[in-house]
């Protein structure tokens, strides 16, 4: 018995996950134009993307961008397009002189491993990374 309202209150939380994710679709991809692009690169399955929410309301920063569902599945987790979520403060004019830079450069990178997706090794995502930069 307990279990059963264990598994009753799993599938509830998944529901409004879905529910909250639907919403922050509509709230980012509403629009006609920003959902002709969305549906743009749906159509180019297998090529990476990336979101990137551009704020500077701390509010809108601190919301579960992760959780976007289009209705039918959550965009970060949709295979085999691969797609990545950013979030940032706008950026400002580059200023004229080079910031001070010291080598070694470090970088902290955290991967997540969902279940239910095919394993995606961590090295693939860092050697991307250093190509990158």
């Amino acid at each position: 018995m307990a279990l059963r309202r264990i598994r009753n209150a799993g599938k509830a939380v998944e529901e409004l996950l879905s529910e909250v994710g639907q919403r922050l679709y509509q709230g980012a991809f509403g629009s006609q134009g920003a959902h002709a692009i969305l549906q743009a690169w749906d159509r180019q399955r297998g090529l990476s993307g990336q979101i990137c929410i551009v704020s500077t309301l701390p509010g809108v920063l601190q919301l579960p961008w992760e959780l976007v569902h289009d209705g039918q599945e959550f965009l970060i987790l949709r295979s085999p397009s691969h797609l990545s979520l950013v979030r940032r403060l706008p950026l400002h004019e580059e200023s004229l002189t080079e910031p001070p830079f010291a080598l070694p450069l470090r970088v902290l990178l955290v991967t997540a491993r969902p279940e239910n997706v095919p394993f995606v090794d961590p090295r693939s995502i860092a050697r991307e990374l250093l190509d990158e930069v």
